[in-house]
């Protein structure tokens, strides 16, 4: 079960994230109406804890209004990730995700 934060009042929610996930594994993403995720969003996976400024652009596969699928990179390692949903001005975390068999910390 993925860890979904609370949005900002003027943005939406993600209301879904496929968790636990592996590397190289295939995530979804499911948000309320007007997310607007389109091939021009930037996603980003990055790390908590250890090294937390340690994030990747993702490659966002069919994405539409309401939600996207993208590729757990193959090289992650096993761990609690942020999902970050980034502009040029700041990134606001959407969600987390846990790899199989870790827990939230």
């Amino acid at each position: 079960m993925a860890f979904v934060l609370p949005s900002c009042a003027s943005a939406a929610a993600v209301t879904w994230v496929s968790s636990p996930v592996l590397p190289n594994e295939t995530a979804l993403v499911s948000a309320t109406s007007g997310a607007g995720f389109s091939n021009s969003s930037k996603l980003e996976l990055c790390d908590i804890g250890t090294n937390p400024t340690h994030c990747e652009l993702l490659e966002l596969l069919q994405p539409w209004d309401r939600g996207t699928k993208f590729v757990v990179p193959a090289a992650r390692p096993l761990r609690v990730w942020s999902l970050r949903n980034s502009t040029d001005t700041f990134k606001r975390e959407l969600a987390r995700l846990r790899g199989r068999g870790e827990d939230f910390a």
